[in-house]
This record gives structure tokens, C-alpha cells and sequence, in this order.
């Protein structure tokens, strides 16, 4: 019982890490708001994918493949 709560716990902390790097990525280097960068991040990591927010820049599309992955 106690280890899967501690898997859980690890499991929780890895997802909110990335989740937080995508959101300080997008920020920096696309210069989007805050909303903008969660909104993006929460439908790209649920690969809903919407397509009305896209990376322009070649280094956040090359990011966006890997954090869709890693997410």
C-alpha cells in the first residue's frame, strides 16, 4: 500500500514537472501569456489537440514532439 502511494506521489511530481516546463517554455520562447501556455499545454499532453494554438518557431515544434511524447 505504501509503495504504490509513493508511486503515485512520484508519478504526480514527474507530471507536474513537465507540465511546468512546457508552460515556462512557451512563455519564453513564443511569447505566450500564461493562459495561452496551459491551455496549450493541457490539450497537447491530453492529445487533444485542437490545432488553434501552433508552434511557429522551429525549436518549439521540435519541443512540442518531444513533450508530447514525454507527457
Amino acid at each position: 500500500m505504501i509503495g504504490s502511494l509513493m508511486s503515485v506521489k512520484k508519478a504526480t511530481i514527474a507530471l507536474s514537472v513537465v507540465f511546468l516546463l512546457g508552460i515556462i517554455f512557451y512563455q519564453i520562447v513564443e511569447g505566450w501569456t500564461l493562459i495561452d501556455t496551459i491551455y496549450f499545454s493541457v490539450t497537447t499532453l491530453t492529445t487533444v489537440g485542437f490545432g488553434d494554438m501552433v508552434p511557429t518557431k522551429t525549436v518549439s515544434k521540435i519541443f512540442t514532439t518531444l513533450y508530447s511524447v514525454v507527457g
